[in-house]
């Protein structure tokens, strides 16, 4: 009889939580990288992954849709740009790491020096505890040696 009365009590609180937040029973779609075949290994060009997961997102008309990175994995993400407009909102919700190709002169080839580009995109969160690492001490790196090229002309 106790357990009954704790699952009522349980239900009701649920009712009330939903009444008063609707942003929290709003349906919501997750998409993992996992889902759309990224490695996670921090070596692996994941880059598809994310495009897949993106396209997927930016299409769905079936609620706020959340792109997750999933945590303890790190997926490496080459410059790449997302495009919108997209039918809804999204949040990407980061819980592991994204992270960036090791040196700038990759980038030379994709993208015109962009690394995560997002175009024509509204209703973006971006969000979570985990780490989106642009790897920016290879590019302070060398801006640093342009400029000093340039200060000895």
């Amino acid at each position: 009889m106790a357990t009954a009365m704790a699952l009522l009590r349980l239900a009701v609180l649920a009712g009330a939580v939903a009444l008063l937040l609707p942003a929290v029973a709003e349906a919501r779609i997750l998409l993992s990288l996992d889902d759309f075949g990224a490695v996670g290994d921090g070596i692996a060009d994941d880059t598809q992954a994310l495009v897949d997961a993106w396209t997927a997102a930016c299409a769905s008309t079936n609620g706020h849709v959340v792109i997750h990175v999933p945590a303890g994995r790190s997926y490496q993400i080459w410059p790449v740009t997302l495009a919108g407009p997209c039918r809804d909102e999204i949040m990407i919700f980061v819980s592991g790491n994204i992270i960036a190709p090791d040196s700038p002169e990759d980038w030379e080839r994709r993208d015109g020096g962009k690394w995560l580009h997002f175009f024509q995109v509204q209703d973006l969160t971006v969000s979570g505890g985990g780490v989106i690492d642009g790897r920016g001490q290879e590019w302070w790196a060398q801006a640093c040696k342009g400029r000093h090229r340039n200060d000895k002309v």
